[in-house]
Formats: C-alpha cells, structure tokens, sequence
C-alpha cells in the first residue's frame, strides 16, 4: 500500500487486487507490515474480506495510533 493517502478509490483497487492475490496461493500467513494499517479507511474492509481466507492474519500497527480521538475502532 503506498504510504502517501492518494484516495479511497486507489485504496479500495489496492485491497481488492491484495485479496486476489493471497486467494490465489497457498500461503499459511499474511503479515500486514508498516504503513499505518490502522489509518487507511479501507484497511477493515481488507481485514474482514482475509480473515475469510481462514490463513493466520497478523497486523503490526502503531498502537499508540489507536489512542488518538480522530481513530475509530469497529
């Protein structure tokens, strides 16, 4: 995911090709690294269209992103 915000559109075609891709190979972990994941306003629908995958999901994000007020967390 590139790191610079370049709209919901590039995000949502990102996220739909990333599901595509890790639905095309037998891969036992995908591992969400770096970027702020936790910022994107598309990454929730990323995690719960992979979490169907039924592979180990794993999401290393800022935690103390997660403490600012402007986060909301579903």
């Amino acid at each position: 995911m590139p790191a610079a915000e370049e709209g919901d559109h590039v995000q949502a075609n990102f996220w739909i090709n990333a599901v595509r891709f890790f639905s095309s190979f037998p891969i036992s972990t995908i591992d969400i690294t770096g970027g702020s994941p936790e910022m994107k306003s598309t990454s929730e629908w990323f995690l719960d269209e992979a979490s169907l995958l039924n592979r180990r999901l794993i999401v290393r994000s800022n935690l103390t992103l997660l403490l600012e007020e402007h986060i909301v967390i579903s």
